[in-house]
């Protein structure tokens, strides 16, 4: 199985970086190009990307859904942990994310884990290595910015 993890220091509260980060949209502005889209709110109104939401990934947004990756929240504590799982996909064995937001004396930290195993009979590790190195450059782009955005505000 393949996996990459990030660390980012944000000069922030965990709340404030929670706020900023901890929403299926803020993902989607994070790791652009990628179209990410809430499709099933969680069952608590005041966290509707919270704890059994869903959302829809895809390259394209023209792209039909079924083009497409769900994840569903499987852990969410406010200001401190988000973990997602892949709900179906055609390509995608197994994918796991977790972004846990500590804080430190001066702002927060965040650790952001991904692990993914795709569904290709040959050179599935290889494949999935690469998918992932592609989603860890998008995803440090993304996140550098968004510690600059919030340094700024």
């Amino acid at each position: 199985m393949a996996t990459i993890s990030l660390t980012q220091f944000f000069k922030a509260p965990p709340e404030q970086v929670f706020k900023a980060l901890g929403t299926h949209a803020a993902l989607g502005k994070m790791a652009r190009p990628l179209q990410v889209k809430r499709i099933r709110d969680s069952a608590d109104p005041h966290h509707v990307d919270g704890l059994g939401s869903v959302r829809l990934i895809s390259l394209l947004p023209a792209l039909p859904s079924q083009f497409g990756l769900q994840e569903r929240i499987t852990a969410y504590e406010p200001n401190s942990l988000i973990e997602y799982e892949v709900v179906d996909s055609p390509l995608v064995r197994h994918h796991r994310g977790t972004m846990r937001f500590t804080e430190q004396a001066d702002g927060t930290r965040l650790d952001y884990d991904i692990e993914m195993d795709l569904k290709l009979p040959v050179a599935g590790e290889i494949a999935s290595q690469l998918a992932l190195q592609g989603l860890k450059a998008g995803l440090s782009r993304g996140l550098a910015a968004a510690a600059r955005e919030l340094e700024q505000a």
